[in-house]
């Protein structure tokens, strides 16, 4: 016997006998046992398909150890284990939390099929464009709709403040990232409709986790921020901040992209600086400050002339 069908067929044995000491006898069983793939079919089998993924508040009720396997999550939720909507969105905000990004990425970038009823109540509801992507044309007038599973911005961007809350920089990434989602959508001979991830929106952050996040992901995260609409006031926080840690890099981009800090923040921040010892920020915020009274006084002279 090969060894593909040996693995399918000691496989099969595992997930029907349903018993989980199998694995104890033999090492062909225990490493079968071990296999993701192979788990999520046992617990399926086990707990049923709409049943072994239940989440409630901070736990799966059927299998807690799934808590500590991500992989084993996202394999159970390929295989089309469902969830209702209350169990999706604890589950998403387990996955924030515990920095699951395959589980984030996942329902990022599932879309589920509704009605054109229910796809227009919601672009009105949401205020969004209705953009959509057209995968096929045919010469009939058919049309499916797909909305996100999960709406990013639940409680006016919780998801976001809890990745940055939590220090998650690679999901903070995946949600400022989700509007340029381009979902994969099996449309046979029909066009789609489909309501795509808005701009996250960035409220009530933060500042010391949003600014311990930027210098772990750089000047990136932070030009993805300021795409999103990162408000002036927060802009204005941040760069203060920074003056305040000593971090040369970002208050010097900061203050040389004049479009996203005013120019008398330069005051505040040699005032942040003046509690450390940072005199290489403090002469880049002089000088910066120069240029800028110069600008001003050039301006006053256009005015007058």
């Amino acid at each position: 016997m090969d060894k593909i069908s040996s693995y399918g067929i000691l496989s099969r044995i595992y997930v029907l006998a349903q018993n989980i000491n199998l694995g104890l006898v033999s090492r062909n069983f225990h490493e079968i046992s071990t296999l993701d793939s192979v788990r999520a079919s046992f617990l399926i089998k086990k707990f049923g398909k709409n049943n072994i993924l239940k989440f409630k508040s901070y736990g799966f009720v059927h299998f807690n150890n799934l808590s500590k396997r991500q992989g084993l999550v996202l394999k159970l939720l390929e295989k089309g284990s469902g969830l209702n909507s209350k169990s999706k969105q604890n589950l998403f905000k387990f996955s924030i939390e515990r920095g699951w990004n395959k589980i984030v990425e996942y329902f990022l970038n599932n879309f589920l099929e509704t009605t054109e009823e229910k796809f227009r109540e919601i672009v009105v509801q949401e205020r969004m464009n209705e953009n959509y992507t057209e995968l096929s044309i045919s010469p009939n007038n058919n049309f499916k709709y797909y909305i996100p599973t999960i709406y990013i911005n639940q409680n006016n961007g919780e998801w976001l403040r809890l990745a940055v809350y939590y220090r998650q920089m690679n999901t903070t990434k995946q949600l400022l990232n989700a509007h340029k989602i381009k979902p994969k959508i099996e449309s046979d001979k029909l066009k789609a409709k489909i309501l795509p991830h808005p701009k996250a929106t960035i409220i009530d952050l933060s500042l010391k986790g949003s600014c311990d996040i930027l210098e772990e992901g750089g000047l990136d995260l932070m030009k993805i921020f300021l795409l999103n609409g990162l408000e002036r006031c927060f802009i204005d926080s941040i760069f203060r901040e920074f003056c305040y840690r000593g971090n040369v890099k970002f208050t010097k981009f900061l203050v040389e992209n004049e479009g996203y800090v005013f120019p008398n923040n330069s005051e505040y921040g040699l005032m942040s600086t003046r509690t450390v010892d940072r005199t290489d920020i403090v002469k880049h915020l002089l000088e910066k400050s120069n240029l800028v009274d110069k600008k001003r006084q050039n301006v006053r002279k256009i005015d007058k002339n």
